[in-house]
């Protein structure tokens, strides 16, 4: 499940990373089938780093480590309805709380 490649175009999700949470700048609805183009910018004082996991952690896409004012791109396409999670997988973040969960849904 899941994958990078698709023929639709992606839609872009601006994400902040700061210590220890994602922020997203608007509310996010994604549908099983949509590619979306995650833009995640580094607004803490350590580097991050996003990866978005399926519900059985399997890695869907991952950033590079992301220094302070900096960003970094990963494109995701969600095949299937579920829920999903991204987690910043840099030293003890996740365990920090650095993870957030969201719905795909089934768009039928």
């Amino acid at each position: 499940p899941g994958g990078t490649e698709s023929d639709a175009p992606a839609r872009r999700v601006e994400i902040d990373a700061v210590e220890y949470a994602f922020e997203a700048r608007e509310a996010i609805i994604i549908n099983a089938g949509d590619t979306i183009e995650f833009v995640v910018s580094n607004a803490g004082v350590e580097d991050h780093q996003m990866e978005v996991l399926t519900d059985a952690n399997s890695v869907l896409g991952r950033t590079e480590r992301i220094s302070p004012g900096g960003s970094d791109t990963v494109t995701v396409t969600f095949s299937e309805a579920g829920v999903y999670r991204v987690i910043c997988d840099i030293d003890q973040h996740r365990s920090l709380g650095q993870i957030a969960e969201f719905p795909v849904r089934d768009p039928s």
